[in-house]
């Protein structure tokens, strides 16, 4: 029977030579196993940081594939949309949201391509049925979701805000029609006279272009006078705290406007001016008051007319019946339409019947006096009618002498004499 053989001394050493090198290769592999790891656990830590962050913003945050399936689905995208991550993971999302592009989904996609970036507002559709109007940023990010290129799309619902846009916008619509219907010129200006601001209302009306009182103060746009008067009034006001009333002219181009001014109070130190063109009415307030003189000259003619009337009884004979109290301006009437008649119808005989008269004075008398010389120069002859004793018996006190005038105590008298002598 043979001996087992020993092994030598050199193949002892190259054995434990190899079965140490084979254990630092399990060590190394061992090292970088649990490098490995600790690096695993760092990103899944890491991504779970990050989940929770995303989870946490007011934005709805969605990570979808290329082709638009959803990978990741946040919580505010799940309160935002309706649907909760399980019913969104797998899902289309422009089918799951029924995406609404303001610009055909090619030139996004292009747009992608070039700049690995698009932003713009999109109409969602809830789980509801209700529609959002939302404001989107879409990230294409390589490597970081299992090694593939990924969409990262951030949502933030501005439904609100574009509605009190619109509303806003509707507003100021609003008011900007309001105030082109506005005639008013409407400034606002402090007590220093400056102005603040120039409503858009009526720019035809501005005494200069807004652009150029804006800033301004009274003394740099009108004479020294008018800004002091202007500038006293916005005090008053002030002062007053009350809407003080006034009436104004202004030469606006080639034409001179007047205003009704409004100034009122609106803080310790501005007021609000507000000025209506009453141009239109003061002209027709001048137009009146012009008629209205006119109409009391006419009705004062017609009063002295009608006070000394000439009443033709044939063409020789004119009658004057005088009623009432006869003073200078009706005696000087008299005489000039005594005169005037007599001189035009060339009158041979003038009846003055003074029945009506309570009384003549001296002045009359002699106006009457008067008027038979200035006819008898003219070829025409006065006759008086309707003399009464007592007004007889004061001319006799006066010493008045009629002279040559003929008297007939009544006007039937005295148109029978008339027509007797002349007919």
């Amino acid at each position: 029977m043979k001996e087992p053989t020993t092994p030598t001394a050199s193949a002892q050493d190259e054995e434990l030579a190899q079965l140490q090198q084979r254990v630092q290769e399990l060590e190394q592999e061992l090292d970088q196993r649990r490098h490995a790891e600790e690096a695993f656990a760092q990103q899944i830590t890491t991504l779970q940081e990050h989940l929770f962050l995303l989870n946490l913003t007011h934005d709805a945050v969605l990570v979808r594939d290329p082709a638009g399936t959803i990978l990741f689905w946040n919580q505010t995208a799940e309160q935002t949309y309706g649907w909760s991550r399980a019913e969104a993971l797998g899902k289309h999302v422009h089918t799951l949201l029924q995406t609404q592009f303001p610009i055909p989904l090619a030139e996004i996609e292009a747009q992608m391509q070039r700049a690995a970036a698009w932003e713009g507002e999109l109409i969602h559709r809830c789980r509801d049925g209700h529609s959002l109007v939302i404001s989107s940023r879409w990230v294409l990010q390589q490597h970081i979701w299992q090694q593939q290129a990924v969409v990262v799309e951030v949502n933030r619902n501005i439904t609100e805000r574009k509605q009190t846009e619109i509303q806003l916008r509707d507003s100021e619509q609003e008011l900007r029609a309001l105030l082109a219907a506005i005639m008013d010129v409407i400034l606002v200006l402090d007590r220093e006279g400056y102005y603040r601001k120039v409503a858009p209302t009526n720019p035809r009306l501005l005494y200069r272009p807004a652009n150029e009182l804006t800033g301004k103060r009274l003394h740099e746009v009108f004479p020294a006078a008018q800004a002091d008067f202007f500038l006293t009034i916005i005090r008053r006001a002030l002062l007053s705290h009350q809407v003080v009333h006034i009436e104004y002219p202004l030469q606006i181009g080639e034409h001179e406007h007047w205003f009704s001014g409004a100034i009122s109070p609106i803080g310790d130190d501005t007021v609000v001016w507000v000025g209506r063109d009453i141009t239109e009415r003061r002209r027709i307030e001048q137009e009146q008051v012009r008629l209205r003189e006119q109409i009391i000259r006419t009705q004062a003619a017609i009063v002295a007319e009608l006070s000394t009337p000439l009443i033709p009884l044939n063409d020789q004979v004119l009658v004057m019946p005088i009623v009432g109290v006869i003073d200078q301006q009706r005696a000087q009437a008299m005489l000039s339409a005594l005169v005037e008649g007599v001189s035009t119808q060339r009158a041979l005989v003038v009846i003055v019947d003074i029945t009506g008269v309570p009384h003549i004075d001296a002045q009359v008398a002699n106006t009457l006096i008067q008027a038979g010389q200035s006819l008898k120069l003219l070829g025409a002859q006065m006759v008086i009618t309707g003399m009464r004793a007592e007004v007889a018996q004061a001319l006799v006190t006066l010493g008045i002498d009629l002279g040559e005038v003929i008297i007939r105590s009544t006007l039937q008298s005295g148109i029978a004499y008339a027509l007797d002598h002349h007919s």
